[in-house]
């Protein structure tokens, strides 16, 4: 006569369930990403608003020939050989003769710039915290708070303090460039 026994299955050792593996939202990170850009044009919109201070907007933009003139050859060598404000900042240069080209004299033209590469380096440095932290809502929330930090309103809002901005994107693409070559290096960890 058959008897039917139950197999009984080994338990795991020591009080570990099997975890199941996560499954990841691959859309997530993107999102957190296109939040972090609305939050910053939210707060930075007002700034479009704003005309040129008088304070170094006329060195750097409305005032400097070479600049408000526009995208030329001439321009271009002017902006890679000058140290107009003491310092050699062809970046710089380069960035408010683009906005002239496309702007002129249209002083919301230039904020949108500044608000644009402000979004642009926080959401760069979501990404660059995520890669180093492997935590994606810390990073969120660094990131977060570097888009509102009131440290950035003046570099936001002043179109002369483009060079802080451009610094800050160098900066944070460095950052990620590093954090690529090492996982290759080494393998993700």
């Amino acid at each position: 006569d058959l008897v039917w026994v139950p197999q009984v299955m080994p338990k795991p050792k020591g009080n570990k369930q099997q975890e199941r593996p996560r499954r990841r939202n691959a859309s997530r990170p993107m999102l957190i990403g296109g939040a972090l850009f609305a939050l910053v044009g939210l707060v930075f919109f007002p700034s479009l608003r704003n005309g040129f201070v008088n304070l170094d907007d006329p060195m750097y933009v409305t005032a400097n020939v070479p600049v408000f003139s526009g995208l030329t050859a001439e321009n271009v060598r002017w902006a890679v050989t000058n140290l107009e404000g003491g310092m050699w900042q062809p970046l710089t240069w380069f960035s408010h003769i683009l906005d002239s080209e496309l702007f002129g004299a249209w002083a919301g033209g230039h904020h949108l710039t500044s608000l644009l590469l402000h979004g642009i380096t926080t959401v760069l440095l979501f990404f660059a915290l995520w890669q180093l932290t492997k935590t994606m809502w810390r990073s969120a929330c660094v990131a977060a708070l570097f888009a509102v930090h009131p440290l950035h309103v003046e570099t936001v809002a002043w179109v002369a303090d483009r060079k802080d901005l451009l610094g800050a994107l160098f900066w944070t693409l460095t950052v990620l460039a590093y954090t690529r070559y090492v996982e290759e290096l080494n393998g993700p960890q």
